[in-house]
């Protein structure tokens, strides 16, 4: 089991960036947990994205969200740019799987 601090020192700790897909790292009285579903900072609040409803909970950390791929929605978004330009739709479905 990860102790707490390499838990925080996978997140980042500093303000989160508004209104962007974020994974968050929560902390209540059993210890830290990650929320599995995208959440997103707005208006000083912090937001679960399934429902759009703000969250209730203790939030120690933050990271980009990440698709199942491993690459954060950032790259994604990037790599599907590039192969759309290049006009290569196979290769669109083989980076979209």
């Amino acid at each position: 089991m990860a102790t707490r601090e390499h838990r925080i020192a996978e997140f980042n700790t500093g303000d989160p960036p508004t209104d962007q897909a974020l994974e968050i790292l929560c902390e209540d009285h059993c210890g830290t947990y990650v929320l599995p579903f995208r959440c997103r900072w707005t208006n000083g609040i912090w937001i679960g994205t399934p429902k759009n409803l703000a969250l209730d909970v203790t939030v120690i950390g933050w990271r980009p969200w990440a698709d199942s791929s491993g690459f954060t929605v950032t790259q994604t978004a990037k790599r599907v740019t590039k192969v759309l330009n290049t006009g290569d739709a196979g290769l669109i479905v083989k980076q979209l799987i």
